[in-house]
């Protein structure tokens, strides 16, 4: 797999996890105990995904760098 896709990955995740979140906020799921848990958690994965994602992909540019100079 290679770098772009490894981020792709990461984007698509993300956007799932939007996605699910707010299907929980409908009413559907308002009487289960464990919804509020899982919303007040998906923020806080979704910023540690991101901050993973900015990380790879610094050190990956600058290996590119490296290999180019």
């Amino acid at each position: 797999m290679n770098r772009e896709s490894k981020l792709l990955v990461v984007a698509i995740a993300i956007a799932v996890l939007n996605i699910l979140s707010h299907l929980l906020l409908s009413k559907f799921f308002t009487e289960y105990s464990w919804v509020e848990m899982s919303l007040a958690s998906i923020p806080f994965i979704m910023m540690l995904m991101c901050v993973f994602a900015v990380r790879y992909a610094a050190r990956t540019l600058k290996e590119s760098d490296k290999d180019e100079g």
